[in-house]
């Protein structure tokens, strides 16, 4: 029986029990009447209480979950708008900050680069990597490097250091003397590039310091090279020669110098760039070795189209732990078809084509991808 108006006292009188029991009774006659006038509209479907179906009527039934009771809030509006970018090359970089210019240039030597902050604890970019970055010069995307040249972190040996970016040749430079000829950093640098998707290119810097027999000697080294189809070339500052043939090799290509400290890579670069004399040091006396002189990668435009990075020189080359080491070898990898069995390890198993090769170039190949494994 519901109580009439005359027998309901006021909602905010003091009557405790009776004020409570009829402010509860007008709170649930609002909710039923809500609720009749959704039904009545047609607004949506009622959930019955405590169930975790849904129902469209009392007598019908919809076997799908309901949704949750916690609406989703409303999608924020848009208020930046689209940004505009622009792509970038990066030339040179700091520790804080990069120097960059923008790709598509028709004459980007002529171009002075542009310094833009690095973020701390972003990923820092590389000397080649093509960016695209928003006006105030922070980092939206990198490209996908087509290529690059890698070798382990002296710091941290169990990360790589990429030295370079999207290169499409990499220049291994040695000296005849002064430091003395090493032909392991060449064997070494051959396997990073191979793992890095470059062509390489060995240069022998300094010929004027030797002799006919020393010069003969090396060459017995780059007859190695040559017969694995790797580009040679003999050059002196000095006089000039091997210049002509270095540059020809150059033209028009993304290309990296690495080597040792002291055997002559800017002074190469300032020899095939005049325009810009780059800061270059004499050896040390008490033992022949190179000094850093170079502290950074350095991207320079020279004429016709070419780009080359001077890189700071390595005491020594390291080769980090990527890929086996047997897939830097293409040659040995064909050789190594002839095994007996397919998982050959090449370390003297019976059977193994490698180890008795009757070619001269795959032995002497066979014995360093022996010696650099047993470094690593």
């Amino acid at each position: 029986m519901v109580p009439s108006d005359s027998d309901i006292p006021p909602p905010n009188s003091k009557d405790s029990t009776r004020a409570r029991y009829h402010r509860g009774y007008f709170k649930q006659l609002g909710k039923a009447e809500r609720r009749t006038h959704r039904r009545g509209e047609g607004r949506g479907i009622e959930r019955q209480r405590g169930s975790r179906w849904q129902y469209d009527e009392d007598d019908d039934f919809t076997p799908t979950r309901s949704a949750s009771r916690r609406a989703k809030p409303p999608a924020k509006p848009d208020r930046k708008g689209t940004v505009e970018t622009r792509d970038v090359l990066v030339v040179g970089t700091s520790r804080q900050a990069m120097r960059v210019v923008e790709l598509g240039l028709d004459d980007p030597a002529m171009t002075e680069p542009e310094t833009l902050q690095l973020v701390p604890g972003a990923e820092r970019p590389i000397v080649g990597d093509e960016l695209e970055v928003c006006p105030r010069g922070r980092i939206v995307a990198r490209a996908e490097r087509r290529s690059r040249l890698a070798r382990p972190d002296p710091q941290r040996p169990h990360r790589e250091l990429v030295l370079a970016a999207n290169v499409d040749l990499g220049v291994v430079v040695v000296a005849a003397a002064n430091p003395a000829f090493k032909p392991g950093l060449v064997d070494r640098a051959l396997v990073a590039l191979e793992r890095g998707g470059v062509q390489p290119m060995v240069c022998i810097t300094k010929a004027d310091l030797v002799g006919p027999i020393e010069r003969a000697a090396i060459e017995e080294h780059l007859d190695l090279w040559r017969a694995l189809e790797v580009p040679t070339a003999w050059t002196s500052a000095t006089s000039g020669a091997g210049f002509g043939e270095l540059q020809a090799a150059l033209a028009g290509r993304t290309c990296v110098l690495v080597g040792h400290s002291g055997v002559g890579k800017t002074t190469l670069l300032n020899r095939l760039d005049p325009t810009r004399e780059r800061a270059t040091g004499e050896g040390r006396t008490h033992d022949g070795k190179g000094r850093h002189t170079t502290t950074a990668a350095e991207l320079a435009f020279l004429p016709g189209g070419t780009r080359l990075i001077d890189t700071p020189g390595v005491r020594a080359f390291g080769l980090s732990q990527s890929g086996a080491l047997i897939e830097a070898f293409p040659d040995l990898v064909a050789a190594a078809s002839g095994c007996r069995f397919r998982d050959c390890a090449h370390a003297g198993e019976d059977g193994c084509a490698l180890a008795g090769t009757d070619d001269p170039v795959v032995a002497r190949r066979f014995a360093i991808f022996q010696r650099l494994r047993a470094s690593e």
